[in-house]
Parts: structure tokens; C-alpha cells; sequence
């Protein structure tokens, strides 16, 4: 078994600087078979594409995209590429001095959170895509300025540490998991050409169990949440903005604008024009009929 310290795993041109800097990152497309452990620092994975096996202290655990594992220095692991697509994952490596002198102080009791097998995360593609356009400006700065280099990828880093500290805060009041992350992809309008398979796809559940929870939770059914989702967001659209009917349409996932249209006018009882002329005064804001409402 291989043993990697911290500068092993800089750049040859930043090996120098590797005593007085605390974060590495690299963007990898291959799996990693050497199993191998981390001497001085931990290791925060964070899946972009593809799917890994995490074959880690004798358990082997899978991985997709969107999803967060870690290596600390206790573990021994190897990476094993699964599935049918390619993989990409980023690699950000954090000393382990500065996550005791740092982020212990910040939140006590993390590190033990992060090393116990009740860690999991999966962040929002948003999220993903804030740390990484970060990440990529350390490639526009000389190696030299390796201080500068090390704020980059600290703020990265960061970034991943407040989602994980608002996962935990959200599972410490029995919040569902899937309804955390319902709410971030929603916030973020990363629903609006979802379909229900995608919808089972970013959650993780079969179509069945999604339904059952939506029935559950909110009393509709997956494909009754993203209609009134995404005809909400026409609404809004049709009265703050100058977009043509069309580009509503396509903006909410509707090729078609003439489906478009019809199902407007089904779920509000006026087109999509007249709703842009005085359209908040006529349906109440926020508030799609479902069938269960309609009968």
C-alpha cells in the first residue's frame, strides 16, 4: 500500500511551495486502482461526471455525479471507474493541520462528522459550477503566486464546507435529504426542462418511489409538481419580462409552443396573452390547479 504526502501530490512546478500552502486541486477523467492512503491530508472528491466505485477500508461504495466523498488519513482506498459513461471528478486536497487548526474551531465536532460513515452529499450543479469556475482561475495566475493560488482554492473549498455544514444542520432536524435538494435545484431553476425521469435521476429514486414521496410530502404527484414549477416560473416570465410566447416555452422545456399555449390555458383558463396583460389579477399567485383540484 502507497502513502502519499501532501507535496507528492503538487505539480512539479509547485512542489517548492508545497510547506507553506495548504491546498492542492486537481480535475481528473481516469479511475485511480493504486490503493494507497493520505500521510498529511485529506482528500474532498466531488463527482462532475461518470460513476466510481470508493473501494475504501474493505467497503466499496458507488458514486455519480453531483455526489461528495472524502479520504482522510485514516483511510486506505482505491477508485474504480463504474457504469457506462466517462468519468471527471475534481480533487481538492486539504492539509490536514489546517482542517484541525481551522475548520475544527469553525465547527466542532465536523471532522468526526466527516470521517463517520453518516457523511453523504450531493450538491446542485450550481454549486458544482461555483467551485469550479474558482478553481479554474488558479490557472490563469503564475505558479509563483502560489499565496494567491492557495485563497483561490481555500474559498473553493469553502464553498463545499458551508454545504456540507447546511446539510448536517438540515439532517440534525430530520429534514429529508431529497427535500433539501428539491429545494436547491428549484432555487436554482435547474428544474425547468426537467422531466420525471430527470427528476429521478438528480434525486436518486425509482419513478415509483418518487411518487409515493411527492404523495407523501405535498399531495401531488412528481409530474404535477413540475407543472406547477414550471408554469409558475411562465407566469412570472410572461408579466417581468418581453419574452416572446416562444421563448417562454422553450425556457420552461415546451419545444412545442403550441402545447405551450394549450396547457396554459387549461391550468389558468386564460392564454398566455391575455395573462400577460392583466394576468396577476386573474389567477392567484403561486397556485396551479392540480387534477385532484379540478374534479
Amino acid at each position: 500500500m502507497i502513502e502519499y504526502y501532501f507535496y507528492q501530490s503538487a505539480a512539479p512546478n509547485m512542489v517548492q511551495y508545497a510547506a507553506e500552502i495548504d491546498f492542492l486541486y486537481h480535475i481528473n477523467l481516469f479511475d485511480w486502482p493504486i490503493e494507497h492512503g493520505h500521510k498529511d491530508y485529506w482528500e474532498f472528491t466531488i463527482m462532475t461526471n461518470g460513476q466510481i466505485d470508493n473501494c475504501s477500508n474493505g467497503k466499496v461504495r458507488t458514486y455519480g455525479a453531483n455526489s461528495v466523498f472524502i479520504a482522510t488519513t485514516g483511510d486506505v482506498h482505491r477508485l474504480l471507474a463504474s457504469g457506462v459513461e466517462p468519468v471527471r471528478y475534481i480533487n481538492i486536497m486539504v492539509k490536514e493541520s489546517f482542517l484541525q487548526n481551522t475548520v475544527e474551531r469553525l465547527s466542532p465536532g465536523l471532522l468526526d462528522y466527516l470521517r463517520s460513515d453518516d457523511f453523504s452529499l450531493t450538491l446542485s450543479g450550481n454549486k458544482i459550477s461555483e467551485i469550479e469556475q474558482i478553481l479554474l482561475q488558479v490557472n490563469y495566475t503564475n505558479p509563483e503566486q502560489y499565496q494567491e493560488n492557495d485563497k483561490f482554492i481555500c474559498s473553493a473549498f469553502l464553498l463545499l464546507v458551508s454545504a456540507i455544514l447546511f446539510s448536517r444542520a438540515t439532517t440534525s432536524l430530520n429534514i429529508s435529504p431529497y427535500l433539501v435538494l428539491l429545494n436547491q435545484f428549484a432555487q436554482n431553476n435547474e428544474l425547468l426542462t426537467c422531466n420525471v425521469n430527470d427528476l429521478c435521476k438528480k434525486l436518486g429514486y425509482s419513478r415509483g418511489q418518487l411518487n409515493n414521496l411527492f404523495k407523501k410530502h405535498f399531495g401531488i404527484t412528481p409530474h404535477e409538481y413540475l407543472i406547477e414549477y414550471k408554469f409558475n416560473h411562465a407566469r412570472r416570465l410572461l408579466v417581468n419580462t418581453n419574452m416572446t410566447i416562444s421563448e417562454i416555452a422553450f425556457a420552461i422545456g415546451y419545444a412545442n409552443p403550441m402545447q405551450f399555449y394549450t396547457t396554459f390555458k387549461k391550468l389558468f383558463g386564460v392564454t398566455p396573452n391575455r395573462y400577460r396583460s392583466n394576468g396577476h389579477a386573474l389567477v392567484p399567485q403561486n397556485k396551479v390547479q392540480t387534477k385532484k383540484e379540478q374534479q
